[in-house]
């Protein structure tokens, strides 16, 4: 091992700041909505599908 390693002095500000995480992300504004999530993602495969508007609509909305 080098000498440096064991004689260099510990910098406490150095450890500190690997210890201590950065800023915390800011949270978003919008709510979350699970079913409008699923619909935005029926529509884009629907598009891709080719799917016509009745059957859409048949298949957009639950019966529950």
């Amino acid at each position: 091992m080098s000498q440096s390693v064991l004689t260099e002095p510990i910098s406490m500000e150095k450890e500190a700041s690997r210890a201590t995480p950065g800023p915390l992300p800011k949270k978003s504004s919008k709510a979350f909505n699970s079913f409008q999530i699923a619909q935005a993602q029926f529509d884009k495969v629907a598009e891709y599908l080719g799917l016509d508007s009745a059957t859409r609509d048949l298949l957009r909305y639950p019966f529950r």
